[in-house]
């Protein structure tokens, strides 16, 4: 005798669903932005890193975790508690 489910099965119609993406246009004032931005994050990455793989072999923990912590809290040393 084996158990059996007391609930009939229920089943749900497949439904169609649109996705629309909104795409926004890019200017070069923004471009400008995102450019300065990702070099000062370049440039402290290339600053920190030996330091971080340093400590990485210290206590264990991943260098780019350390770099990413780093760059969040001193928005890549651009914050004016970094200067």
């Amino acid at each position: 005798m084996g158990c059996k489910s007391k609930k009939k099965l229920a089943r749900k119609s497949q439904k169609e669903i649109a996705v629309h993406q909104k795409v926004s246009k890019s200017t070069s004032a923004n471009t400008k932005k995102n450019s300065a931005i990702t070099n000062s994050t370049i440039e402290y990455i290339k600053r920190y890193k030996d330091i971080a793989m340093e400590e990485m072999r210290i206590f264990k923990i991943p260098a780019s975790i350390t770099l990413a912590q780093g760059i969040l809290e001193s928005s890549s040393g651009n914050s004016l508690l970094t200067k």
